[in-house]
């Protein structure tokens, strides 16, 4: 077989797609989707398809670090030994959260939906719609009363999409709260005074119902969630080992 012989220019530009080939596996890291992929899976009504005993909704606090199959699910699918249904988005407000929910199939349930949302909307700097008339835009242009309204309205779609999983499932609901940023430059910027509100609202909708829980993430006792920049000054999504962090707490606070 004959040599294969590339111009200096082809050269040089196979040398370049080397070099930013090896710079994003250093910044995603090495992969363990061979390692949850191994994972036990479950087929609860004998129909030969998947079937899942935990499922995740949210945005990218749990959507982080997917393509590595090290986001906060697949941390936790690890952790317990069995395959978890992923499904948070990047960005995604209560409105898309509300349509990544599955319902169980006949004949199958889940143990268990995790679910965090709430911080994409507070952030928007877009009119949201009715009953606001402004938008909260707690990291530009802030108005204080839009953001208390966006926290009572984000509560209330947040208890919707609970009584949605209710409706269809036994699973226990997990709330992830928020954890705050190192400083003010970050993704959520001045935000977090709301975001607590947030939080405390959530922490309200678990105390009245005993199906609910509230995963801690932050306060006296805990880790500080190791944080990530990988795009400008963000100091706030979870780095790798941010989101084996945050599985750990849900791992440890549910006692799975």
């Amino acid at each position: 077989m004959s040599a294969i012989h590339y111009s200096p220019k082809k050269t040089l530009q196979l040398l370049a797609i080397s070099s930013l080939l090896f710079t994003l596996s250093g910044c995603f890291g090495e992969s363990l989707c061979n390692e949850y992929n191994a994972l036990p899976t479950y087929d609860q009504n004998n129909d030969d398809s998947t079937d899942y005993n935990i499922q995740v909704i949210g945005d990218s606090i749990l959507a982080y670090h997917e393509i590595t199959c090290k986001s906060v699910g697949h941390r936790l699918g690890l952790k317990i030994n069995e395959q978890v249904l992923i499904k948070p988005i990047t960005g995604a407000k209560l409105r898309e959260i509300s349509k990544q929910y599955v319902p169980p199939k006949p004949n199958t349930d889940y143990e268990l939906v995790i679910i965090d949302g709430g911080v994409n909307d507070l952030i928007a700097d877009e009119n949201p719609g009715t009953p606001e008339d402004i938008a909260c835009n707690c990291n530009g242009d802030l108005n204080h009363n839009a953001c208390l309204q966006e926290v009572e309205d984000i509560t209330q779609q947040m208890s919707n999409i609970i009584d949605d999983v209710q409706t269809t499932s036994s699973a226990t609901v997990a709330l992830i709260a928020y954890y705050p940023p190192e400083d003010d430059e970050s993704f959520v910027g001045a935000c977090f005074p709301y975001i607590d509100q947030l939080n405390e609202r959530y922490r309200q909708l678990a105390n009245l119902d005993a199906s609910i829980e509230l995963i801690e993430t932050y306060g006296a006792g805990f880790p500080i969630i190791q944080k990530t920049s990988p795009l400008g000054k963000d100091n706030y999504h979870p780095t790798p080992d941010g989101s084996e962090q945050l599985a750990f707490l849900i791992q440890q606070q549910l006692e799975l």
